[in-house]
């Protein structure tokens, strides 16, 4: 699989089926040698929203929105001239959003529509009985659980996870070791940016 043909898939504009979404990983993966870990087997994976009513609340958001991540985080690696390797940018993409696979429910509201009749509609809510590690954290231990003892395991990779939410989702202290990783590596750049230009530019 060439890079034109998997940027023609990834698509803000051409939302594809779960099962599409799964197979067009695979193979990817395979490509570059990627194991099948719990992430890729895991079928909220595929099926999962971005989020509840912001960017990408909608079936299969998640994983768009994780993969128009990766193409722009590519995109960037490539003018810039970093020189990040594919397997790193992509398994950072994959991974960033990892604390969102299994959080979310449907539920069934009743909304009025214009001409005045009352229809039921499905949204997404966080699960009632969800405790998590908080967004990046439990997004790092998810890439740590599945790669650790993995030669592909890359403590950037790591970094870029826990980080990528940027100043947005931080403590004071948090905010210190920021700047520190900020410092450390530019992947942790990277991925925030990328992270906002498909939530923001891409809305998804």
């Amino acid at each position: 699989m060439t890079s034109e043909e998997i940027n023609t898939f990834i698509s803000a504009d051409n939302v594809h089926t779960p099962d599409e979404y799964r197979s067009f990983i695979a193979a990817v993966n395979q490509q570059l040698g990627i194991p099948e870990t719990q992430l890729f087997r895991e079928k909220d994976f595929y099926e999962a929203p971005a989020s509840t009513k912001f960017h990408g609340h909608f079936q299969c958001g998640l994983i768009l929105h994780s993969l128009l991540l990766y193409k722009h985080l590519a995109e960037l690696n490539d003018k810039l001239g970093c020189g990040y390797q594919t397997v790193d940018l992509w398994l950072a993409a994959l991974y960033h959003d990892a604390c969102k696979v299994n959080l979310y429910k449907t539920s069934l509201h009743n909304v009025k529509g214009l001409d005045g009749n009352w229809t039921h509609q499905v949204y997404y809510q966080v699960r009632s009985d969800y405790v998590g590690l908080g967004h990046g954290v439990e997004s790092m231990a998810a890439y740590m659980r599945d790669f650790g003892n993995s030669p592909l395991y890359n403590e950037e990779v790591r970094d870029a996870i826990r980080w990528h939410m940027g100043f947005s989702d931080l403590s004071p202290m948090d905010s210190y070791n920021y700047g520190a990783y900020l410092e450390r590596s530019k992947l942790v750049l990277l991925i925030n940016t990328a992270d906002l230009m498909a939530a923001n530019w891409d809305k998804v």
